[in-house]
């Protein structure tokens, strides 16, 4: 689970990430939080890594990625190039520390899960990036902010049923 930016308190303990892996564990998937070091290549890398002690964790699995907004972007590319990844659920993704999303065709599995009312990434935007890409979902919270602001439980599954069922 890639959390949001750093710079603005994102951590493994963000109140959606936690929902997601809560909701997750409740689908009988087994999830990882970790904390990246912000933006840059490092996150890639570190998320690459987290991705490889889960692969070696539980060897055999299917594996798949998460993150909300700036998580989401570390999600996305890692996802695009890492063979391995079945599916990705990116919750209020965008383009971030400069760089932009990966093509939404080479996300595998792709699920994006919207905030109806995202003035950060708004959803004119997304639904621009999903263009007409295959096997992809989108799922919009009417309403909900960028923050998703009471309503991160709802976000959260919503993340990990989609997420789930693309493993």
């Amino acid at each position: 689970m890639c959390h949001p930016h750093p710079d603005f308190g994102g951590s493994r303990h963000s109140s959606l990430i936690v929902a997601l892996c809560e909701s997750l564990a409740g689908l009988g998937v087994a999830a990882l939080r970790f904390d990246t070091s912000g933006p840059g290549p490092g996150a890639l890398e570190e998320t690459a890594a987290a991705l490889d002690a889960l692969a070696a964790h539980l060897p055999g699995l299917p594996l798949g990625i998460a993150g909300y907004s700036f998580g989401a972007n570390l999600a996305a590319w890692t996802a695009a190039g890492d063979g391995r990844v079945r599916a990705a659920a990116l919750v209020a993704p965008g383009a971030t520390g400069g760089r932009p999303l990966p093509p939404a065709a080479e996300v595998p599995g792709l699920v994006v899960v919207a905030a109806g009312d995202d003035t950060v990434f708004p959803l004119s935007g997304l639904r621009a990036w999903l263009g007409d890409a295959p096997r992809t979902a989108l799922v919009v919270l009417e309403g909900a902010d960028h923050l998703f602001a009471g309503r991160t439980p709802e976000a959260g599954l919503a993340a990990a049923t989609a997420l789930a069922a693309r493993l």
